[in-house]
């Protein structure tokens, strides 16, 4: 490995894991894999050999899931049982691999559960989502399907129903799906189960809400998946959801303009109205719309009050009719055109 890391050449290889003799029908020594052999016509003999992942297989392939560069997690002893602990750090994902073992129970038939609690401290983002895959009798084994298996010689024959269970079960497979934290003051608190000789890997990665491999907090698109990042005016606005990606002053349409309010000088006939900018802006300038209708539940025939004021104040002169009304909405728009009005109202184009 140390050779490989300096010259490319000793990187190609391939390694067979094996251990002798052969596991056949399950008579063999404990190993990597173990084989079955599998008569599919029914006659009797053997047609083919069957290969099943035992326990070792999986073990290591969660080990491989860690880099080389491993932190201890402090172990402690509780009731009899060692608990302990790897970190495995990368740039963009931490792994824990979580252990225990109960040296007197060499069967691993205690069927006691425990939850481990990391502390997670110093994690750089504002989401987490943490995957899991448990291995013990119960997660990502065969060993309920080798139990339940006839027992039969080692040059005995399994027809393809028998072994179903067997080839079922014998994969890594995920600890259910992946989930979620919202980190407050930098960390949050992960329970991981597992039972007794048994472990958990879990992995903490930035969440990533679109999965085209970019974390929320790095993605020019969080909402759009976009592998590839193009960002062809660097407005840190991806061309999947730039509406103009030659505009660096514009990438969205604007949100809604927010705080409506008006008072109505009753002497001067005059009412004012006031109100923030959206806090999505979805450009670097903002205009507004503001619209008038005496239909308080419809604005598409609304009158344009003001088209295309640069602040957040605008006025009217009308004053309704006794026991009559108005109602006004603003509308923000930028280089990309006009934001909405609010739920479901539409209203005509200004000017």
């Amino acid at each position: 490995m140390a050779r490989a890391e300096s010259d490319a050449r000793y990187a190609r290889h391939e390694a067979v894991l094996t251990v002798w003799p052969f596991d056949y029908n399950g008579t063999g020594q404990t190993s990597v894999t173990g084989l079955i052999r599998v008569d599919d016509d029914g006659d009797g003999t053997e047609d083919r050999v069957a290969t099943i992942k035992k326990g070792f297989f999986n073990y290591i392939e969660v080990l491989a899931h860690l880099n080389r560069e491993l932190d201890a997690l402090d172990a402690q002893n509780v009731a009899g049982i060692r608990f302990g602990g790897v970190r495995s750090p990368e740039t963009d994902v931490q792994r824990f691999l979580i252990y225990n073992h109960d040296k007197y129970d060499t069967e691993s038939i205690e069927p006691q559960e425990f939850t481990a609690t990391l502390q997670l401290s110093g994690v750089p983002w504002d989401n987490a989502t943490v995957r899991r895959w448990r291995l013990d009798r119960d997660h990502s084994s065969s060993y309920h399907a080798y139990q339940a298996l006839p027992v039969r010689a080692q040059n005995g024959v399994y027809t393809p129903a028998e072994i179903a269970d067997l080839e079922a079960t014998d994969d890594l497979v995920e600890d259910g799906p992946p989930q979620d934290y919202a980190v407050v003051s930098g960390g949050f608190d992960l329970d991981l189960t597992l039972r007794v000789n048994g472990i958990v890997l879990a992995e903490v990665r930035e969440r990533d809400l679109d999965a085209d491999g970019w974390g929320d907090g790095r993605d020019n698109c969080p909402l759009i998946s976009n592998p590839s990042q193009t960002d062809q005016d660097g407005d840190d606005h991806g061309l999947a959801c730039d509406c103009n990606d030659d505009d660096a002053d514009n990438w969205a349409l604007p949100g809604e303009a927010t705080a409506l309010q008006l008072t109505h000088d009753a002497g001067a006939e005059t009412t004012s109205l006031s109100w923030l900018a959206p806090s999505a802006p979805g450009g670097t300038t903002l205009l507004y719309d503001t619209l008038r209708s005496e239909l308080l539940n419809d604005f598409s025939g609304a009158d344009c009050v003001e088209s295309d004021g640069n602040d957040t104040e605008s006025s009217d002169s009308l004053t309704p009719a006794a026991g009559a009304a108005v109602g006004f909405l603003v509308r923000a728009e930028n280089g990309c055109g006009p934001g909405s009005l609010g739920g479901e109202r539409v209203g005509p184009d200004c000017p």
